[in-house]
């Protein structure tokens, strides 16, 4: 992450993009302001994090022994952590899938009465035993057996990419995975096509972004409504001179009203939807599906 660039100021200043405003040292914590972690000898950042507690509970100290604060990240983190992982999980449950219904298509072939193994069973089976003794173990016919420990082979070697990734950037390990099960396209290849699509993707409602934060040179940065940090009110500083140690926290800015209140709003609305049941999503796939297959007539 980039380095704090400290800005001291008397007062309130709005910047152009009017997102957020700095405020001066003297005025009272509240919902919407931007805190950090630093190393006070470097600038070196430790965290971001947005206090999401209501004002009323702030004015009031009615918020218990700790603020609530939503995570901030970086875009490009976001990107290549939160965004990737998701990626990569649908796409290895994909590829995984047809794996296991490949196992278990044979292991009915060897035996009618087998049990369907769970994914599991499999890939235990998969990080334990070769291509070649699962195939013998299925008993499956030399003229398939070739074919079939060459599909095997491929997914171990993609999943030993994963597990052998010497990262924790799972935009890196999505693009190792991807260059080994769909052949044709590098790592880089995958890596560039990835990032393109991570920034022509719809963003959840699960995240909010800020095109900007207040003294930081950190490009975008991502608010994620599903991860908090607990934080004591006498760990916040206002002044950089103050904030002194890496494990306390400093106000670097608050958001714009019309902002705070849109984070606030969508924050709200994440958490209060109601979950429906499964069998009325089944339902209403089905009723929309037999509306686009009856005759369409005026």
């Amino acid at each position: 992450m980039a380095e704090l660039t400290t800005i001291e100021t008397g007062s309130s200043t709005k910047l152009i993009n009017e997102e957020w405003l700095i405020p001066s040292s003297d005025t009272p914590l509240r919902q919407g302001d931007l805190l950090i972690r630093r190393n006070p000898k470097t600038g070196a950042l430790g965290g971001i994090c947005l206090v999401i507690t209501a004002d009323c509970d702030i004015s009031q100290h009615k918020f218990g022994t700790h603020l609530a604060a939503l995570r901030v990240i970086s875009f490009e983190d976001y990107i290549r952590n939160v965004w990737a992982e998701k990626k990569l999980s649908n796409i290895f449950n994909k590829e995984f899938k047809k794996i296991q219904d490949q196992i278990n298509k044979w292991n009915t072939v060897r035996a009618a009465e087998a049990i369907a193994l769970s994914p599991e069973v499999v890939q235990r089976w998969l990080r334990t035993n070769t291509a070649k003794e699962i195939c013998e173990e299925l008993s499956i016919p030399s003229s398939d057996s070739g074919r079939v420990a060459n599909n095997l082979e491929n997914f171990q070697k993609a999943m030993q990419a994963i597990d052998k990734a010497n990262t924790d950037d799972n935009l890196e390990k999505l693009a190792a995975f991807c260059a080994i099960t769909q052949a044709g396209k590098t790592h880089q290849e995958h890596l560039d096509i990835y990032i393109k699509n991570a920034h022509s993707a719809e963003l959840p409602e699960d995240i909010f972004l800020l095109t900007t934060l207040p003294q930081i040179e950190n490009g975008p940065a991502i608010i994620l409504f599903r991860e908090f940090v607990s934080v004591q009110e006498k760990d916040i500083f206002y002044r950089a001179s103050d904030a002194t140690s890496d494990s306390v926290f400093l106000r670097i800015g608050k958001l714009d009203a019309t902002i705070q209140y849109a984070v606030s709003q969508a924050f709200g609305s994440l958490f209060s939807r109601i979950g429906l049941p499964s069998a009325y999503e089944k339902h209403r796939a089905m009723a929309i599906e037999a509306s686009a297959n009856k005759p369409w007539t005026k």
